[in-house]
């Protein structure tokens, strides 16, 4: 037998080590989140949209808050590729953040194409309430009422 051969196959290994250099470069977005640099900031947001990775949901539904306009945009957009787990992350901010106005209407931008689709009913009431005159004491009530309904069998 020929050392090669004791080996784990390549395919196998090269699996492992994308993973982990994967893990390793969410994780350096991720932290780029909260650079003082705008650009970076958005370059980041921009990155972790292409990628699409649930495990950046609550990092991006944190950038909804951002000091800047595009990385907001940005996050929601990342958000929206994520998926279902990208509208919960947005409420569970939601539960804690609606007293920040760009946080409301970033989380508005995202829901909302979310409520758009059949399932996505049980979202309206927390759009209503985003757009209603006092968004901080009604919005927590209605997030949590639609992360029920999100522990529900899946909605897509």
């Amino acid at each position: 037998m020929t050392p090669c051969a004791a080996k784990t196959p390549p395919n196998a290994e090269g699996a492992r080590a994308t993973h982990r250099a994967g893990a390793r470069g969410r994780d350096s977005l991720l932290h780029s989140l909260r650079d003082r640099d705008e650009h970076v900031r958005w370059e980041a947001a921009k990155a972790l949209n292409g990628i699409a990775d649930p495990a950046a949901a609550a990092a991006l539904a944190e950038a909804l808050d951002d000091e800047s306009a595009g990385v907001r945009w940005t996050a929601g957009e990342g958000l929206i590729a994520i998926g279902w787990e990208g509208a919960k992350q947005v409420l569970v901010t939601l539960l804690r953040k609606s007293d920040s106005n760009s946080l409301c209407i970033s989380a508005h931008h995202v829901l909302s194409h979310f409520a758009k689709q059949k399932s996505g009913d049980f979202l309206k009431p927390v759009l209503e309430r985003l757009q209603g005159a006092e968004p901080a004491v009604s919005v927590p009530l209605a997030a949590l009422t639609a992360l029920g309904h999100l522990r529900k069998p899946s909605p897509a």
